[in-house]
């Protein structure tokens, strides 16, 4: 229950994060190039996130099984 609460807090902050990234972006004047780096970076470290928490989900899962 505690890893469905993580993966939908996750997805709303990178939501979040996402769309205040390009606000910031816009008003702040970056070049594209900053912007898309920036994105990849919070894309990148968003399915990081999902990784592990799908891990430590498959994780306790293998261990009930023992």
């Amino acid at each position: 229950m505690t890893n469905l609460i993580l993966r939908i807090l996750l997805g709303l902050f990178s939501a979040v994060f996402f769309i205040l990234l390009f606000f910031v972006s816009r008003s702040a004047h970056w070049p594209l190039h900053v912007t898309l780096i920036l994105a990849i970076v919070l894309f990148l470290i968003v399915n990081i996130g999902f990784i592990v928490l799908f891990y430590y989900a498959r994780k306790e899962h293998l261990d009930k099984e023992e």
